[in-house]
């Protein structure tokens, strides 16, 4: 990430965490399913900084944005129900407990987070439709210079996905 307008991003740097996600399943009755997983990002050796210049008068090679990702692992328990041949029910619980309630960093604003989601499905030959929802509730975080507080967030997502096997 280089750059070299006043006002712009100059110099950067971020990184993919080493990762590692544990999945389960089991049937607990005919055509139902309960699964799950868990997730572990090892974000302490994956921040993101980069340097900028402001509006072209402060120092160059200042670093002004730093994220405190923390290691963090997110939790999914779903079940599962086959209702016919065509049709098909699931329905996920998340949860993420969050790095803590405040801290220096406007890169990571969430103290954890949990979700509900539910899904669809419809089978007809070769062709599948899928469509899901889910509903998120973002922790409260406070950045502690500046006063900037992020509180009684939410994100709602809709995803549909068409797929022909060929």
């Amino acid at each position: 990430m280089t750059g070299a307008t006043h006002g712009t991003l100059l110099n950067g740097n971020a990184g993919l965490p080493k990762s590692m996600t544990l999945r389960f399943q089991s049937g607990v009755a005919k055509d139902t399913l309960i699964f799950g997983s868990a997730h572990r990002g090892d974000w302490l050796n994956s921040q993101v900084n980069f340097q900028a210049d402001g509006d072209g008068a402060g120092p160059l090679g200042v670093v002004t944005a730093r994220s405190s990702f923390t290691t963090t692992t997110a939790y999914t328990l779903d079940l599962g129900r086959k209702l016919s041949e065509k049709y098909a029910v699931s329905a996920t619980y998340g949860w993420e407990k969050g790095s803590g309630a405040t801290g220096e960093s406007l890169l990571s604003t969430t103290n954890g987070k949990k979700s509900l989601t539910l899904g669809g499905k419809f089978t007809s030959g070769r062709m599948t439709l899928s469509a899901g929802y889910s509903r998120i509730k973002l922790g409260d975080y406070t950045k502690t210079t500046g006063s900037y507080v992020f509180s009684n967030n939410s994100a709602k997502v809709i995803g549909v996905k068409l797929g022909l096997s060929l």
